[in-house]
């Protein structure tokens, strides 16, 4: 018993040690740094590698604080220059990037194996604590993790920079205009982020292991963690992350570590129905920065132009004629992708490219969710397993045909989702992004459980894709059939995203209080919102698994989720079909190209998500003063999301 108590709390304190970071950047610059756990990793390198030369250690632990200050500066430079105006979404994929670069360059010089970092000699034995023998090092860490949150309050608190840090986290532009100068403390919330990845990253490996992806997966259990306790608050930092330390301990002994998410996410519903802010947390904390409005009336300038000659032309009016321009552009992008593709051609790139056309709906539903609804689902992945399990057991159990059981895995992926929106409904921002992703670990959890119905570890296996008595075994037949779903799927995503329930779901994203002042019930058309976009994933679930011909717990991970929010970020989160087309080739060919690159894969990968996501905003932004009659070059004119005026 006191040994499971004390290894929660030590786990707890690993939690602290590699979030503390993301909490002062959400905090005071408004951003979700999903690389820390990546700047934690190259830290830890950096140091395992000085010590293996023979230096001290603590030369190893100046030298990995001062590896993760520059890495989170130059990323707080970047989102500060061409990405401050951009939505949560754009902001946090824009992190992603980074995650991906770093761990392609260490798999490029240090390889995929596990490396370990020598404990200290003081502290390598245990001490006997009422009859537990606990580590002395994991108290060690779990003091300073203490030690550092108590000293950041008391800066906080006391300090001149600390009163500034605090306004600006209540008002940026105010503080702005009173003279603090936002900018210069947001780089120091930055650089103090990185310092801690450094210190954290060192701590954690040591006590655990050091391998390319841990400290990031680590960081996903430590963003529950934090969630739990409330984001906005050290207090509700430090409480989160010992009560699941405790929750990831005590369930993990008696009732199995592979059933850890699945009583995370119960326990966080139950938590949310209560406190949808966490046990401590602010509501009013948000890290929401959205493009002013006027950003938007450039994307479509030469539609609007064609829908202009055809009116002159044809005498169709422009929104009937809008209608049909974009159904013309859907029939164009189809035979365009067709004729890509020679027939007969029976390449690996074929199969590649039904991949894609699975992994467009499932970005439009996303899209559905982020974009239309605005809510920051994490869930994609989640459903996608739903999906395909549904659609496995429709044709192998009840003998269902293929399409039927298509229709079908998505209605239950909408059941699903509408049960899962139902529990949200009260959450936004980061509170519904872990909330979601923990129902994507939990997923995975039941179906390797649930023996007797999914088969387990082992998975289930589908027969060939087929017909009626027309089978289609081909890469190309698979391809042809795979694009014809997508693009039924497409137009009904985009007909109903101009339908009058698109309307009003867009008009409660952009203002709630104003919606529900008209008449609009904001909670179920946001419940709607989810299960769309559930039902759209679930059905490229199935698709995905009828083109490989097997589903397992494994099929599709955390990362299909993120993947499918990259790709949302980069092809445009407020298009249903041009974007999540750009998005989903981006994020599924262009892995596939590298593949035999070996690390530089992940380099080159992270980089161009980084560059498209930086491309689109420069564009946004010139559309945006263009519209107002100014050309500047964005390169050369900074446009902050505040003021920057004064000294702190």
């Amino acid at each position: 018993m006191w040994l499971i108590l004390f290894s929660g709390l030590i786990s707890g304190g690993m939690y602290i040690a590699i979030s503390l970071g993301v909490v002062l950047t959400f905090r005071f610059a408004r951003v979700v740094n999903f690389s820390q756990g990546a700047f934690a990793t190259l830290s830890a390198y950096v140091a395992w590698q000085t010590m293996n030369a023979g230096m001290p250690a603590w030369v190893a632990i100046v030298l990995a604080i001062l590896t993760g200050i520059a890495l989170s500066f130059a990323l707080g430079a970047l989102i500060s220059r061409y990405l401050s105006d951009q939505s949560e979404l754009v902001t946090t994929m824009a992190t992603f990037g980074p995650t991906l670069i770093i761990a392609g360059v260490i798999t490029a010089i240090w390889g995929q194996e596990a490396k370990s970092i020598p404990t200290p000699s003081a502290l390598s034995a245990s001490v006997n604590i009422f009859g537990a023998d606990v580590s002395k090092f994991g108290i060690a860490v779990l003091i300073t993790a203490l030690a550092v949150v108590a000293g950041t309050a008391i800066v906080l608190r006391r300090s001149h920079t600390g009163l500034a840090l605090r306004s600006i986290a209540d008002d940026p532009s105010t503080s702005a205009v009173n003279g603090i100068n936002v900018g210069s403390l947001e780089r120091l919330v930055w650089a103090v982020s990185g310092a801690l990845a450094g210190l954290g990253g060192v701590a954690i490996s040591t006590y655990a292991q050091l391998d390319p992806n841990y400290l990031t997966t680590f960081l996903i259990q430590a963003l529950t963690a934090i969630v739990l306790g409330g984001i906005g608050s050290l207090g509700g930092l430090v409480l989160g992350c010992l009560i699941y330390g405790q929750i990831v301990a005590f369930v993990s002994y008696y009732v199995g570590g592979q059933y850890v998410a699945v009583c995370s996410l119960l326990v966080l519903v139950a938590v949310y129905a209560l406190r949808p802010s966490g046990i401590l947390g602010r509501a009013t904390l948000t890290a929401t920065n959205r493009l002013p409005a006027q950003g938007q009336a450039g994307r479509w300038r030469w539609l609007a132009t064609g829908q202009a000659w055809l009116h002159r032309s044809t005498g169709i009016r422009p929104a009937r004629g809008a209608k049909l321009v974009r159904v013309a552009l859907i029939v164009l992008v189809v035979l365009a992708a067709l004729l890509l593709v020679p027939l007969g051609q029976n390449g690996p790139l074929v199969f590649v490219l039904a991949t894609v056309a699975a992994t467009v709906i499932v970005v439009s539903g996303q899209n559905v969710a982020s974009g239309v609804a605005g809510r920051l689902s994490v869930a994609q992945a989640g459903f996608m397993l739903v999906g395909a399990y549904s659609s496995a057991l429709l044709i192998t159990e009840a003998n269902m045909p293929i399409l039927p059981a298509l229709g079908c895995s998505a209605v239950i992926g909408m059941l699903v989702g509408g049960t899962l929106g139902v529990a949200i409904s009260k959450l936004s921002g980061l509170y519904l992004g872990i909330l979601t992703l923990q129902f994507t670990l939990a997923i995975p959890e039941i179906a390797r459980s649930w023996k007797s119905l999914t088969g387990g570890e082992t998975g289930m296996t589908l027969p060939p894709l087929g017909l009626g008595d027309l089978q289609l075994i081909s890469p190309y037949s698979i391809w042809i059939f795979s694009i014809a779903i997508a693009a039924i799927a497409l137009v009904l995503l985009e007909l109903l995203n101009r339908s009058q329930w698109g309307a009003r779901l867009r008009a409660a994203r952009d203002s709630p209080l104003g919606a529900e002042s008209i008449g609009l019930n904001v909670r179920w058309l946001q419940v709607g919102a989810v299960a769309i976009s559930a039902g759209a994933g679930a059905l490229g679930g199935a698709l995905s698994a009828l083109q490989s011909g097997i589903i397992t717990p494994e099929s599709f991970t955390v990362w299909i989720s993120v993947y499918a929010l990259l790709g949302a970020a980069i092809g445009g989160k407020e298009s249903l079909v041009i974007g999540p087309i750009i998005g989903a080739t981006l994020i599924t060919l262009v892995p596939y190209l590298l593949s035999s690159s070996g690390g530089w894969s992940g380099i080159i990968f992270g980089a161009l998500a980084v560059a498209m996501l930086v491309a689109r905003s420069i564009g946004a932004r010139t559309r945006a003063m263009a519209s107002h009659g100014r050309n500047p070059s964005p390169l050369t004119e900074r446009q902050p999301s505040v003021p920057n005026v004064g000294v702190p």
